[in-house]
């Protein structure tokens, strides 16, 4: 990972991704725009969704609340988040978060290293969201799912 040495300047039209849910994700800043330094994007998420249980080999995520209500998980600790928290979640730690609000939640995520935001472009490509599939994307980028922590509250 280097420096980079120019200004990202990034719009909705710009890198459209999705989750596997289905979540649209606007990639802000890209790995290979940041010479490996971070990830930017945006999501909008549903009422009562989030990803499951999974843990980044490599990624610190840094996310903030713009909108909504979630509740966010890290090994075995949950805590809910609403507008301008921030929380920062580290590599190696099997973690979730959920929308617990009863309207859509906005989340602006910042992960370090970048190169994570990939999973959500190649995501877009995919002409059926099957388990192979994912399970490909998501082994390159070293994000596993994972079961919850023994003791994890619910």
């Amino acid at each position: 990972m280097g420096i980079f040495d120019r200004a990202i300047v990034s719009t909705r039209q710009n890198h459209k991704g999705r989750t596997t849910r289905g979540d649209a994700i606007n990639v802000i800043a890209r790995a290979g725009e940041t010479n490996g330094a971070v990830g930017v994007f945006g999501a909008i998420i549903e009422p009562g969704t989030g990803p499951v249980w999974h843990v980044h080999a490599r990624e610190i995520e840094i996310m903030h609340v713009l909108s909504g209500q979630f509740r966010f998980w890290c090994g075995t600790e949950a805590f809910d988040a609403g507008a301008d928290t921030t929380v920062v979640l580290p590599a190696n730690v099997p973690h979730r978060w959920k929308n617990t609000g009863t309207t859509q939640g906005r989340l602006l995520t910042v992960v370090t290293p970048g190169g994570f935001e990939q999973n959500f472009l190649d995501l877009a490509t995919l002409p059926e969201m099957t388990d192979e599939a994912i399970a490909r994307i998501d082994q390159r980028l070293e994000c596993v799912a994972c079961p919850a922590p023994e003791g994890a509250v619910p």
